[in-house]
């Protein structure tokens, strides 16, 4: 019956036209501001040249001009900087991330949206907190290990019983719910208008814009980048940064030799209703991970969105504008989401769709960031995503942590072992590459004969699942790793159940998320090789 409804209404809508201004409630997501100060013709030479003039190029710039390259950077968009619509960005900001190097760049992605808002730059942060809910005693279990690694991330929160998650969100059906998570230091903001903000702030610095300007190769000498071309002239570079999103991986395909860049785009869907009476503006975000929807309050009105279980893959070779990313809906598809929404928050079966937004979003195999310097090229960097779109609000990037901080010291990337490598996990062999270990191999220590890396268990050729030294107490009995539970006891359920569970797949590795052995919600697994992404645990 809602359906039909929306349908009705979505039908009234694109009837006026794609952006009509029938809606005046939302007419502020159709407006986009335009950046002063751009260059007229491309220099010859510049120090860094930056590709993409969204968010993420944006960031790239604005640390680069605060490090003192502001006057050596040159920053290409092919449309405008800023370009697209605002429709198919959620802006959630959240500072729980699966690792703890992903969690202080969210962290430091905060701080830079509190800086820049008292400055009196907007970015539409507003710290209204996140509500993580549970359906599930495997998913509260996820959120009891989250909350025991707050304390040493530093990140504020607290496990909360359903009654309390009624209080934070009132519209919210808990009968299913088991519990959650409040975090009160996340929040949302606007990444247009974070990406204009960083933009005029790069810009002040020395940084020059040149819109309309497409990238049509990426040169390279003695496999380091020299230059890039474009249809208004070439540009002489040390280095280029690669932050085409979307299109990051038709850039790659730009270089001699061609940089991989592996993204996937998939449909993505966001819906908005009208203006909800009384709805705080301070409205908290809420997650619903095992019913794959997120809610937000925007504006006096709820935005909803969420990742279903399989994705609609579609081809970027098709897209060719920023503008066309917003396709047809497909009802069908978004109904998964949609019965998962009225669930949890049925007062939305009275509310009056606005839109329903289909916009094409980029993902990698893994869900994972792609940061750091392409294997094929040196100096190549990437900055590319490859998550979920809620993910785009990253503070101080590629500009101040992944990389460019040691150029602009002096630094050698590929000489000084100071350079923290993990941070780029791309091209580089930890068996041979000094940033790894820089106080072992800067002594010409060998990683796989010298003791020192793994002084309990001197791992020169070391098989985990054969060798004793792994589990001396168990494997001195004759106790086979992969199919004995006294390996992960505590996982098994009665004491010395013996389980054959495949040690790629099983849960009894991650049993503090998941119980059960089951590789449909496998901790850190890739998708299947069904086109989809694989749910996401509670983390941004």
């Amino acid at each position: 019956m809602l359906s039909g409804r929306f349908r009705s209404s979505i039908k009234s809508y694109w009837s006026v036209g794609y952006g009509a201004k029938s809606l005046s409630s939302r007419d502020v997501l159709d407006q986009h501001e335009t950046l002063s100060g751009c260059l007229s013709t491309l220099p010859k030479k510049a120090k860094v040249v930056i590709c993409g003039g969204g968010v993420m190029g944006a960031a790239v710039a604005y640390h680069l001009a605060r490090r003192g390259w502001g006057d050596k950077t040159i920053l290409i968009e092919k449309e405008k900087v800023g370009t697209g619509s605002r429709w198919h960005s959620s802006g959630l900001v959240g500072a729980f991330k699966p690792s703890l190097a992903q969690v202080k760049l969210a962290q430091s992605s905060i701080r830079l949206l509190q800086d820049l808002e008292a400055r009196g730059r907007p970015t539409g942060w507003k710290q209204c907190g996140s509500l993580l809910l549970a359906r599930t005693r495997d998913r509260m279990t996820v959120y009891r290990r989250m909350k025991s690694q707050s304390v040493s991330w530093g990140i504020p929160c607290e496990l909360v019983t359903p009654k309390r998650c009624q209080e934070i969100w009132p519209m919210l059906n808990v009968e299913d719910i088991l519990g959650g998570l409040w975090i009160p230091g996340d929040g949302v903001g606007d990444p247009h208008l974070l990406c204009m903000s960083l933009m005029r702030e790069a810009v002040e610095n020395g940084v020059g814009v040149m819109e309309d300007c497409a990238v049509t190769s990426v040169l390279s000498e003695h496999d380091k980048v020299c230059g890039v071309e474009t249809d208004h002239g070439a540009i002489e570079c040390e280095y280029f940064v690669n932050c085409a999103g979307f299109w990051a991986r038709q850039v790659g395909q730009l270089a001699k030799p061609q940089v991989k860049v592996p993204l996937l785009p998939c449909e993505h869907y966001y819906l908005h209703t009208k203006k909800i009476d009384n709805l705080d503006p301070m409205t908290p975000v809420v997650r619903d991970p095992d019913g794959y929807i997120y809610l937000r309050e925007r504006d006096g009105c709820i935005l909803a969105g969420g990742f279903e279980p399989v994705a609609k893959p579609v081809y970027e070779e098709e897209i060719g504008s920023a503008l066309q990313r917003c396709v047809a809906e497909d009802w069908d598809h978004f109904h998964v989401l949609l019965q998962e929404l009225l669930k949890r928050v049925p007062s939305l079966n009275q509310a009056v769709l606005h839109k329903l937004c289909n916009g094409l979003e980029a993902f990698s195999p893994d869900c994972k960031w792609i940061v750091g310097e392409a294997p094929e090229v040196s100096y190549y960097e990437n900055s590319a995503h490859g998550t979920r779109s809620k993910a785009k609000v990253v503070g101080r990037d590629t500009g101040y942590r992944y990389g460019l901080r040691p150029w602009c010291k002096g630094v050698g990337r590929d000489t000084d072992c100071k350079f923290k490598c993990r941070l780029h996990p791309q091209g580089v062999d930890r068996d041979t590459d000094s940033r790894y270990e820089p106080r072992l191999h800067a002594q010409g220590v060998d990683r796989d004969t010298d003791s020192r890396y793994e002084p309990r268990l001197h791992a020169q050729v070391v098989d985990r699942d054969t060798d004793s030294r792994y589990e001396p107490r168990l494997h001195a009995q004759g106790v086979d790793r992969d199919t004995d539970s006294r390996f992960e006891l505590h996982t098994c359920t009665p004491k010395g159940t013996s389980l054959v569970v495949d040690r790629d797949k099983g849960s009894r590795y991650e049993t503090r998320l998941h119980r059960i052995a089951d590789t449909q919600y496998g901790y850190g697994l890739c998708p299947s090789p069904k086109v989809g992404r694989p749910p996401y645990l509670g983390y941004e």
